[in-house]
């Protein structure tokens, strides 16, 4: 398994690095100093599974440098990470397409589970995050689901639909709820568009941001469950 570091400090580097190392067996390391040379060795490296990389380095814009290494490369899984947990930032670089995004605050442990989250095809956000659909394009952090909003989620949603929306919490890919649940992936594609749509949310991202504040309270696992394989 190959996966490419990008960050302009060599001590980062060098750290995540030996976390991967540690952490992953049989990992190879490919480290750029900066974004071109992260871009050079996406489009050279044979086989690559992941990109990390930072979100601001000296030698390009970091949105630029996201939106380029997605586009050039979207079967390349990317997370980010990053000393910024402004809610901006992190709504910004998952619109460019990055797979998850963590900050450099987080344990090894947080951060390896992200690394295995994405590789498993999933996603990984801070669970702080949230850009609610709102006016103005405001931003809020630790939302509370009032009672009355989780009654209305529960009463629009089908048993099956909250079961989507549970295995959305849980960070997985179309493919592997429909490999949990033997669905078909069209099935489940058009399960994951109907929750998006009945809720009024923009992508998956923010549906399982709902879905973990619901597990939290328990609410949407022990419906979920009612739900036959």
């Amino acid at each position: 398994m190959k996966i490419l570091i990008a960050d302009d400090h060599a001590l980062m580097r060098t750290g995540l690095s030996d976390v991967l190392i540690a952490g992953i067996p049989g990992v190879d390391v490919l480290p750029a100093s900066n974004a071109e040379e992260a871009l050079d060795l996406a489009s050279h490296a044979e086989s690559l599974s992941l990109a990390i990389v930072d979100l601001f380095m000296l030698d390009m814009d970091g949105f630029a440098f996201l939106h380029k290494l997605c586009e050039q490369h979207p079967n390349l899984p990317v997370l980010v990470i990053s000393a910024s947990d402004n809610p901006r930032h992190i709504s910004k670089a998952l619109k460019q397409g990055v797979s998850g995004y963590v900050s450099k605050s987080v344990s090894e442990q947080q951060f390896l589970k992200a690394i295995k989250r994405i590789l498993s095809g999933g996603t990984s956000i801070p669970d702080d995050f949230i850009q609610p659909s709102q006016p103005g394009g405001q931003y809020q952090e630790n939302p509370d689901i009032e009672p009355a909003t989780v009654k209305n989620i529960i009463k629009q949603l089908t048993d099956r639909q909250l079961q989507i929306l549970l295995k959305l919490g849980q960070g997985l890919s179309n493919k592997l709820i429909a490999r949990e649940l033997r669905l078909s992936e069209n099935t489940v594609k058009v399960h994951v568009s109907t929750v998006l749509k009945t809720l009024d949310l923009d992508n998956r991202t923010q549906a399982g941001v709902i879905a973990q504040k619901l597990e939290e309270r328990g609410l949407l696992t022990n419906k979920a469950k009612k739900v036959a394989h």
